[in-house]
Order: structure tokens, then C-alpha cells, then sequence
């Protein structure tokens, strides 16, 4: 009796031990890589399924002057940021500029687009803080300082402000929160805004 018992424990042990052999970790990396980039290759097809060669923005400006001066006045009035007309919101920042950014070296390239999302709208929450750290209604837009070089994604036209100079209580501060303005068929909005 002795005997069966200690053979059947080893035999249980035997079965034990290799129904329980380990995946080789390269394998799991290897299956969560092809898990990934079919995630990103689904989110790269809805992106490229939302282009289009037209678009209309709403809440738009007629220049990229005047873009950032309708921003920072509503700024002022409404600190929400998912309630701001004059900059883009998620909505029209996933249907316009990014699909017309995807495949230009970006990190939307190579981040899911859950992920890209979260980031960019984290940071722009925190530029826009920064930005009301130094603007408010005794201040005073004096003069926006562009970089020359105008960048184009797909069908839109990306223009970057260097610095804006503003006189607040008498003290010459600059915003640098605010990082393009995106121009398509003479409709300029504000699109990223970061810290």
C-alpha cells in the first residue's frame, strides 16, 4: 500500500511539474509585441478612414493672430477645458489633426491612440494652467512672434508661435504654452497647447 502511494505521488508530481513548464518569456514578449502592433494597426486604419481633403472647423478665425486672441479671451471666462470653443477638442483633434499628422514621425506613430490621447490632453490641461498663471483680464496681448517655417500635414498648415508677449501689471511676461495653430482653407484654430 506504502508502495502505490508513494508511486502514485510521484507519478501526480512527474504530471505536475511538466504541465506546469514555464512560457519561455521571449515568447511572451514576442505575443505581446504582435498584440500591440495589431492595436496600433487597427487605430492607424480608423485614422486614415477619418481623412478627408476638406474640413470645417468650427469656431475658427480668419488668421492665426486672431486664433490665439479668441483663445486667450475665453480662456479667461472658462477654465473648463473640454468646454473651450476656440481650441480644438478632443473630438476634432482626433477627426482633423490626426489623421493629417499620422506617419510624419510623431509618437501617434508608434502609441496607441488611447494612450496619444490621454498624453496630449494631459498636457494641454497643464499648458493651459500655466498659460492663466501669467494671463488675466488686466493683461494685455502686445505682439506674437512666429516661427518662419510653416509645417504641412496633409491637407492642413501648422504655424507655430515662438513666444507671445504680453504686458501684465505692467510687467512684459511670455506665453510659450501655446504651440500650433492649425490653418485649412483660411479657418485657423488653435490645435496643441502644452506645458
Amino acid at each position: 500500500m506504502k508502495m502505490i502511494r508513494k508511486f502514485l505521488i510521484l507519478f501526480l508530481s512527474i504530471i505536475l511539474v511538466f504541465s506546469c513548464k514555464k512560457k519561455d518569456w521571449r515568447d511572451e514578449m514576442a505575443d505581446s509585441e504582435k498584440e500591440f502592433q495589431s492595436s496600433l494597426a487597427k487605430d492607424h486604419e480608423f485614422l486614415v478612414s477619418l481623412k478627408k481633403s476638406s474640413y470645417v472647423i468650427p469656431n475658427s478665425s480668419k488668421s492665426r493672430e486672431e486664433a490665439i486672441q479668441m483663445y486667450l479671451s475665453e480662456v479667461l471666462t472658462n477654465e473648463d477645458i473640454s468646454q473651450i470653443k476656440y481650441a480644438m477638442n478632443q473630438q476634432e483633434l482626433r477627426e482633423i489633426l490626426y489623421p493629417n499628422t499620422l506617419g510624419i514621425g510623431t509618437s501617434l506613430d508608434t502609441t496607441k491612440l488611447s494612450d496619444y490621447e490621454s498624453i496630449i490632453w494631459e498636457r494641454f490641461q497643464l499648458g493651459q494652467k500655466r498659460i492663466l498663471e501669467k494671463w488675466s483680464k488686466k493683461s494685455k496681448l502686445i505682439q506674437i512672434n512666429w516661427s518662419e517655417t510653416v509645417r504641412d500635414y496633409g491637407v492642413l498648415k501648422g504655424h507655430k508661435p515662438e513666444s507671445i508677449e504680453i504686458i501684465t501689471q505692467e510687467k512684459k511676461l511670455k506665453i510659450e504654452q501655446i504651440r500650433q495653430v492649425i490653418e485649412h482653407n483660411g479657418q485657423f484654430k488653435v490645435a496643441i497647447v502644452s506645458p
